[in-house]
């Protein structure tokens, strides 16, 4: 979660719209990106796209977290470093990290 800023970056009729909109959290960004010194020489496509991707990636982050609430799993903590690669399970590291790569990329 954000600390609380004293200071907003935008107005509060922006913010009770964004609100409405169900994109408050877009103002904590906002508010977040004018105070960060690397993103002060930004142009305004620049910052949109910072923004852009910090609300996309919070928002499949929240998605992926709700599934793994929601999802019956046996083992909730399991992954695949986890596994046991024992001579009688035929299991071959490489191979299952090449798998593991490529379901990641598509």
């Amino acid at each position: 979660m954000t600390p609380v800023n004293t200071k907003h970056y935008l107005h509060d009729d922006v913010i009770r719209k964004l609100t409405e909109l169900k994109l408050g959290e877009l103002s904590d960004y906002v508010d977040e990106l004018c105070t960060d010194p690397e993103c002060v020489n930004l142009d305004f496509i620049g910052k949109f796209e910072v923004i852009t991707n910090r609300l996309y990636q919070n928002r499949i982050n929240e998605l992926i977290n709700n599934l793994l609430k929601n999802a019956t799993l046996r083992e909730p903590q399991a992954s695949i470093a986890g596994l046991y690669y024992e001579a009688e399970r035929l299991l071959l590291p490489d191979s299952i990290m090449k798998r593991s790569a490529y379901y990641h990329e598509s």
